[in-house]
């Protein structure tokens, strides 16, 4: 079942920023990253393959937008990990709250755009490419899947009583730390997960990303499923997500609502992005 695990998020991964890795990693790290898989939910099948592909989830909070603190009038996230790809749709909030202009960041890939409503007219945002893809990588299980495709180049030590998961993103010259919980967690939302506890060592609490001189640390905490009383898929998901850079918050979210039953999630990149992206690398 391991095995299986493996060979589906390597294949899935193949054809990302996360250049194909063929090499199995060593026993112990394959099996650490299966009870990881397992305690985030994203094993089903009688094979335990992981069968999470999109992702939705609502949030409030605060973060910073072209350098500005802005306190969120609302906030939708949908993620794709097979395409890789994300879009980021938010409004920040005016002094009386009341919604301003709304903002859509996408990235598919190795393309990046703006939109001024889903897939609606799009406006290159070529340099943030890189930064909106590894902010998709460290979403918790984007992370493991991307554990599974370094292969071998993920390492596992322990640091300060914690495991620590050590790999590379060659594509974008850039590596990830994931720190995993020392201690037990008990699990929100589900009535089911409510009454077991997340086992230590399995749950990933927080992401160090490098590229070049940027660090990023996000953190994630208050685990469990969010879907709803009515739609509960036992995914865990964390309900508050922590950003920062050089010690400063630069994202803060409380995740209200998650949809993880692989919903509708798709951002073709449109035909002038793409030219554009085309010229751009044959400059």
């Amino acid at each position: 079942m391991r095995v299986t695990l493996l060979a589906v998020l390597t294949v899935a991964l193949l054809a990302t920023s996360l250049p194909g890795q063929t090499t199995e990693p060593p026993a112990a790290t394959n099996q650490l990253l299966h009870k990881i898989a397992d305690s985030f939910g994203m094993l089903r099948t009688t094979d335990e393959e992981d069968m999470i592909a999109t992702l939705r989830f609502w949030a409030t909070g605060t973060m910073t937008v072209e350098g500005r603190p802005c306190r969120l009038a609302n906030y939708a996230a949908s993620v794709n990990y097979h395409v890789p790809g994300a879009r980021i749709d938010y409004a920040c909030a005016d002094a009386s709250g009341k919604a301003g202009p709304r903002r859509i960041e996408v990235v598919a890939g190795m393309f990046a755009w703006n939109e001024d409503s889903p897939g609606g007219r799009a406006t290159p945002a070529a340099a943030s490419a890189d930064e909106r893809l590894l902010n998709l990588w460290t979403l918790p299980h984007a992370a493991v899947k991307a554990a599974v495709a370094a292969g071998a180049r993920t390492v596992v030590s322990t640091e300060g009583g914690a495991t620590v998961l050590t790999l590379p993103v060659p594509s974008m010259d850039a590596s990830m730390r994931l720190t995993l919980n020392s201690k037990p967690i008990a699990a929100s939302g589900s009535q089911d997960l409510v009454k077991t506890a997340l086992p230590a060592g399995t749950i990933i609490e927080r992401v160090e990303t490098r590229r070049g001189n940027v660090v990023t640390e996000t953190t994630y905490a208050d685990f469990g499923d969010w879907n709803g009383a009515d739609y509960y898929s036992d995914v865990v998901f964390p309900r508050r997500i922590t950003q920062k850079q050089g010690g400063v918050t630069i994202l803060d979210l409380t995740v209200t609502k998650t949809n993880t039953y692989n919903p509708y999630v798709v951002m073709p990149v449109p035909q002038n992005i793409r030219a554009a992206g085309a010229t751009a690398l044959n400059r």
